[in-house]
C-alpha cells in the first residue's frame, strides 16, 4: 500500500508474522480515546510497514513493547517534519491492513484441525 509521510511517498509492507499484525490490532481496539497513545501506535505500524526499506528504528517484539517502540518511531518521524495528522492517516491504513489479515472466526471453522494426531483420522 501506499503511503505519504511529508515528502515521503513508498510502499508499505505488512509484516510477514500474524503475530504481529494481531497484537497491533488488539492494541489499536484498546486506544481509541487516547490521542497520545494512538499517535504512538500509528507511529509504530509505519515503522512496521516501512521496515523493509530500513528508514525507521527496526521493531523487536521480543525485546520492546509496541508503545515504546512507537514513542522512538514517533520522534524519528516528528524531527522529520512529518505531521501528527500524516502519522494518524498512514497508520491507521498500515493498521486496517494488519487488522485484515488476521483470520475470521467463518475462516477458522473451514480450517482443517491441525491439532487432531493422525489416528483420528483428520
Amino acid at each position: 500500500m501506499k503511503i505519504t509521510l511529508a515528502k515521503f511517498e513508498g510502499e508499505a509492507k505488512l509484516p510477514e508474522s500474524l503475530a504481529t499484525c494481531l497484537e497491533y490490532a488488539l492494541l489499536w481496539a484498546e486506544e481509541e480515546n487516547n490521542s497520545a497513545d494512538l499517535l504512538r501506535l500509528c507511529a509504530a505500524a509505519i515503522g512496521v510497514g516501512l521496515d523493509h526499506l530500513a528508514m525507521l528504528p527496526k521493531y523487536k517484539p521480543q525485546k520492546q513493547k509496541i508503545p515504546e517502540y512507537g514513542y522512538i518511531v514517533l520522534e524519528r518521524l516528528l524531527n522529520q517534519n512529518v505531521r501528527p495528522p500524516e502519522i494518524f492517516n498512514a497508520g491507521t491504513q498500515i493498521l486496517t491492513s494488519m487488522a485484515k489479515r488476521i483470520p475470521s472466526s467463518e475462516a477458522s471453522e473451514d480450517a482443517k484441525n491441525f491439532l487432531a494426531s493422525p489416528e483420528e483420522g483428520s
